[in-house]
């Protein structure tokens, strides 16, 4: 049985596989690269250093702070990312939906889509979120059917 590495303030420094991944999820806190001068191997470690060498630090980061802050401000996000837009409802309204609830901007996938199921899925969409939640439905151009193009142009603009 294999124990895991301690800085000298007894925390935690990972230097292979699960121990990495489980360190890689702790963005929200500042961490140190250290090396083992015994082994040479490079870790991730928390806090201070410790019995190992620093060899560089990253500051905490946090997915709200990426990005341009004017985006989420207009969009009233929490974080800056947008998903979806996928043709043929392949971007589902739960999709959206999930995205919506978490701060972040989705849009249904209605193109190639029937009128109705893009009127089903707005209905949905307004009724699951309404306007406190920021959300989309893309619209493509469509030459070969200009009429379905206006009619969801209308459906989305009255809405």
């Amino acid at each position: 049985m294999r124990t895991a590495a301690v800085n000298d303030g007894g925390l935690p420094v990972a230097f292979d596989g699960d121990e990495l991944q489980t360190a890689s999820l702790r963005i929200r806190e500042p961490a140190l690269l250290v090396r083992d001068p015994r082994s040479g191997r490079i870790g991730i470690g928390f806090g201070t250093a410790g019995a190992f060498e620093c060899i560089g630090s990253l500051p905490a980061s946090y997915p709200e702070w990426l990005g341009d802050r004017a985006f989420t401000e207009t969009h009233r996000l929490r974080f800056p990312y947008v998903a979806g837009e996928m043709a043929n409802g392949i971007a589902t309204v739960e999709m959206v939906v999930a995205m919506a609830r978490a701060g972040m901007l989705g849009f249904f996938g209605a193109a190639g889509l029937p009128q109705h199921k893009v009127e089903e899925a707005v209905a949905e969409l307004t009724r699951e979120l309404g306007s406190d939640l920021s959300w989309g439905v893309n619209l493509i151009h469509s030459p070969a059917d200009v009429r379905a193009e206006e009619e969801t142009a209308a459906l989305l603009v009255s809405g």
